[in-house]
């Protein structure tokens, strides 16, 4: 069977992101310097004042700490063997930074408060103090937005979810609502190939054919989460434990989601709310399309990682009174 036009972008979109940040690679620290500079002075007070709102949530220490043993310097900030994404999407960053600034940073799932303040792709939403400053990583697989022409009220009545079976909440959602006449939840890893939970995989089109769409967090996030809120179908889920780039902090249960229990022993419950009051589920899709479209300003996103990665060096000992931006 032939991938859909969306999967198709996405492939070619990764390809381009990969060739993108390789020739970015290659270029002096000075030169993506130059350019940012006519990037921060392009951005209106609106901009600005809203990349600093966004930063002021990335970085929420308040005090002042050392980098006495930093992982590295910005200019032996390297790519390694793993975790190219994650290096790439730093490093649009970072280098922007004098050569000699110590930086400290964890790769990966992040579903733990560090002991040490550090850049990282995740978070718990609740920590204190919250060490985890965030920075857009893996950024091209969390903020790959999808657009959606269906209208909600075409939409067919059921629940849907596809992934890998991480953990036992999903784990449990599989098995427990197997026979649901509403619910299609599966997993089309092939070492459950046997097992009553193994499903033919869906592309995201054929997930947006249903009005309800389960986002369900595994190593940390639902990866699922941001690009659901930007459709027009309802994103269901239990409240977000974790963070990334997209602020999962800051969605509202039942405003721009559909919450659920944490075990999902209501979601029978939450369905046949959805479906007796459909101005609800609309209200929802509204908010949800608002707060995704935040992400959408390229000049905004680039000032609001700058300003987190300031913070961070500001509260690390740096002296930024130096810098042009």
């Amino acid at each position: 069977m032939l991938p859909d036009s969306d999967t198709i972008r996405r492939r070619l979109g990764k390809l381009k992101y990969y060739y993108d940040h390789t020739i970015k690679r290659l270029r002096s620290n000075e030169s993506l310097r130059a350019e940012f500079q006519t990037v921060y002075r392009s951005a209106s007070l609106h901009q600005i004042k809203e990349a600093e709102s966004r930063a002021a949530y990335y970085c929420q220490l308040d005090q002042k700490f050392s980098t006495d043993d930093p992982v590295c310097d910005v200019k032996s900030f390297k790519l390694g063997s793993h975790h190219s994404a994650y290096y790439f999407d730093a490093a649009e960053t970072l280098r922007l930074f004098p050569d000699d600034w110590p930086i400290n940073y964890i790769f990966g799932d992040v579903n733990y408060n560090p002991e040490n303040p550090c850049f990282t792709k995740s978070r718990p939403i609740k920590a204190s103090p919250q060490n985890a400053i965030l920075l857009n990583l893996d950024r091209y697989r969390h903020f790959n937005f999808i657009s959606d022409h269906v209208e909600y009220s075409d939409k067919a009545d059921k629940v849907v979810w596809r992934g890998q079976l991480h953990n036992d909440l999903r784990k449990q959602a599989v098995r427990n609502f197997a026979t649901h006449p509403k619910v299609d939840f599966g997993t089309p890893d092939k070492k459950y190939k046997n097992d009553p939970a193994y499903l033919a995989a869906m592309s995201r089109r054929e997930l947006l054919e249903s009005k309800w769409i389960l986002s369900l967090e595994g190593y940390d996030v639902a990866t699922s989460t941001a690009w659901i809120l930007g459709t027009n179908s309802v994103c269901i889920m239990p409240e977000p434990r974790f963070e990334t780039w997209f602020m999962h902090g800051k969605l509202i249960p039942d405003t721009h989601f559909a919450r659920v229990s944490p075990d999902l022993a209501d979601l029978n419950d939450v369905i046949e709310k959805l479906q007796a009051e459909p101005k609800w589920a609309s209200n929802i899709i509204k908010a949800a399309n608002s707060f995704q479209s935040q992400f959408q300003d390229p000049i905004i996103e680039t000032l609001s990682a700058y300003l987190t990665a300031k913070l961070f060096f500001e509260l690390s000992g740096q002296s930024t009174s130096n810098l042009e931006f």
